[in-house]
């Protein structure tokens, strides 16, 4: 059996090489393995690439991010998850046909 398959197991975790500070969002590690709080983002606003980029590289190291304090309308929230992929609705949430929600 896989290393990989076994619940007991190694954890692997990403870890960049040289990633070095952020320059444009901070980031507050909310446990020593997983979760980060983003801050310095406005998603309402257009972001940079540089944002961008280390946003998902925040997402990468900590696997769950959080944003506080945003206010974004539904198409804004739309857009900023298609920056990380085709979106998924699941099959038991009620939707109007052709739009996710």
């Amino acid at each position: 059996m896989s290393l990989l398959r076994r619940r007991d197991g190694p954890r692997i975790k990403y870890v960049g090489e040289d990633a070095g500070p952020y320059d444009t969002i901070t980031v507050d590690k909310l446990t020593p393995i997983i979760g980060g709080e983003i801050g310095g983002v406005d998603l309402a606003q257009p972001l940079g690439n540089r944002m961008l980029d280390e946003i998902h590289r925040a997402l990468a190291e900590n696997s769950v991010i959080f944003f506080r304090d945003q206010h974004l309308s539904k198409d804004q929230h739309l857009a900023f998850g298609r920056l990380f992929g085709e979106l998924h609705i699941h099959p038991r949430h009620r939707t109007r046909p052709g739009t996710p929600s």
